[in-house]
């Protein structure tokens, strides 16, 4: 049967699942031709998010499908048991299709060819079904249905600190209680699921008992609006000074929503999730990738290559090449948050994070002058750029000479904004953090950290690689901001590079781009670590 066989490498692989279950019977129909399964061609179908591999066991009760050559794990009746998993089953029966893709009954986890091969496929199968389901088998119908409330008031107060920078007491201690409560649920802990969401962020949400109780979207939706209201208060001198409210529990609130992965999954910037990833569990290392690879729409090590053997390292270089070839800015657009050994730079990493102001950029209209491509020098892969660049300090002469001060506040709008590495190429007192936010906002610290990064680095050892332009609008007028990858000029056992610091955007916010000379600009390549 076509179904279970492996897919010749070379040749188009078909988008349909090798398998997909029957609800009415409870079978397993393989695949024959393109999208045929028993007697039903190109049927439709549903697809189920839930989470069972932590809790598998070698024996036990386990869910019975007929038509497997394989024997379906059995899973600890303490997370879920084979009665509540066959009734969520029917529960999404009976709404509007008899077909639905379910991993244990859908790919044979004894096969790892076969596996590796529909887990490349995964963007494919989840895209094409009519409806995503995510079974929460931890919360009861009424707690789910309550925590919804909970999160649509929290999003709806925290609308109104935007206007008002004021917290009422006691509204950060209720939040951190709710995402705790909700989070319990093991689905959001789970790596597998992180891809499942960001995939099908429609996707309906079930209760233990199979019930719906909300959608995804919905949850995103508010984590957001609670994430982005609490940072405004905490970055807002209002915020900073309000004694009434603990600031460490700010920032614990701020944390849940964001190792959660809630406020990654509603920005819609895949580059995010892999820092994301560490946060999740998995019982497998290579599964950091693997289980978010079709986020990007790549299929990596052993999907691809499946006689053969992958480290971790060679799929994040895999990762990090393919990245920089398909969005070569965005795949530049983070922070590393710990310093990174010699030569991993050019690519991101768990410890990567994409600050506030990058997490919704698009290159849909870009003008792109920056590319990368792998080169190994004594084992290890680095980055190889070509680019345009210019030295930091002129580049920071024009920042600073079309700063302007704000018409309402008269307080000084830089026009550049400036992301640091986490790096032991500076100290603090170099630099010191107040300096240096994951998320800088344009104001006065910007044109002072120029001056340090001059001070400190000075000359033509530091430049600025061009990655490109970004077309977007302003008060109704066009607006250019130019993207930079800031470097320094570095030697590690004899080998020349250039290190990353950080990244810079540029712009006018009032729509009159400030244009960089021509003349300030070169060409410029060599590795990038």
């Amino acid at each position: 049967m076509v179904g279970d066989q492996l897919d010749h490498l070379g040749t188009p692989v078909p988008d349909w699942p090798r398998r997909l279950l029957h609800i009415p019977s409870m079978t397993s129909f393989s695949r024959t031709g393109e999208s045929t399964y028993s007697t039903a061609t190109a049927p439709e179908y549903n697809i189920l998010s839930y989470t069972w591999g932590r809790w598998k066991l070698s024996s036990g009760p386990a869910l019975s499908v007929k038509g497997l050559s394989w024997s379906v794990p059995a899973v600890d009746p303490s997370h879920f048991s084979v009665p509540a998993f066959q009734r969520v089953i029917s529960h999404i029966g009976a709404q509007d299709t008899s077909f639905l893709w379910v991993d244990i009954a859908c790919i044979d986890q004894t096969n790892t060819a076969i596996k590796m091969s529909e887990i490349g496929k995964q963007a494919a199968i989840f895209d094409r079904a009519r409806n995503a389901y995510i079974w929460l088998s931890h919360l009861e119908e009424g707690q789910l249905r309550g925590y919804m409330q909970e999160l649509e008031i929290g999003a709806r107060d925290a609308s109104a600190v935007g206007t008002s920078c004021v917290l009422r007491p006691g509204w950060v201690e209720s939040m951190i209680a709710l995402f705790k409560g909700l989070l319990l649920d093991p689905w959001f802990s789970s790596l597998w699921t992180l891809q499942e969401a960001f995939l099908r962020r429609d996707a309906v949400l079930l209760s233990q008992e199979g019930r719906v109780g909300g959608a995804l979207i919905d949850v995103l939706t508010w984590a957001a609006g609670i994430y982005r209201g609490t940072l405004y208060y905490s970055e807002s001198s209002g915020g900073k000074h309000d004694d009434r409210v603990d600031q460490i529990k700010v920032q614990t609130l701020l944390d849940l929503i964001m190792n959660a992965g809630l406020y990654s999954l509603y920005c819609d910037n895949p580059v995010v999730l892999y820092s994301v990833a560490r946060y999740r569990r998995t019982r497998h290392p290579l599964d950091r990738i693997y289980a978010i690879m079709q986020v990007y729409g790549l299929r990596l090590g052993q999907s691809a290559e499946p006689e053969k053997e992958f480290t971790l390292e060679d799929l994040e270089d895999q990762l990090g090449i393919e990245l920089n070839k398909r969005a070569p800015i965005r795949a530049q657009l983070y922070v590393f948050t710990t310093p990174q050994e010699v030569g991993r730079g050019w690519r991101i990493s768990p410890f990567t994070y994409v600050p506030e102001p990058m997490r919704s950029v698009t290159e849909r209209r870009t003008s792109c002058t920056f590319g990368i491509s792998p080169v190994v020098v004594e084992g290890r892969t680095w980055g190889y750029f070509r680019s345009r660049c210019a030295a930091f300090a002129s580049l920071a002469e024009k920042w600073l000479a079309s700063s302007r001060p704000n018409r309402h506040t008269g307080a000084i709008l830089p026009v550049q904004r400036i992301c640091l590495d986490v790096t032991d190429l500076y100290t603090d007192l170099d630099i010191p953090k107040d300096l240096r936010p994951l998320n800088p906002i344009r104001d006065q610290r910007q044109n002072i950290l120029v001056e340090k990064l001059v001070a400190r680095f000075g000359g033509q050892s530091l430049r600025v690689l061009l990655l490109g332009v970004l077309m977007g609008h302003a008060v109704g007028k066009p607006m250019e901001t130019s993207v930079g990858l800031i470097v320094v000029s570095c030697e590690d056992m004899g080998t020349k590079y250039w290190r990353r610091l950080g990244i810079v955007l540029w712009e006018d916010a009032l729509g009159v781009p400030k244009k960089i000379p021509e003349n300030l600009w070169q060409s410029l390549e060599g590795l990038l670590g």
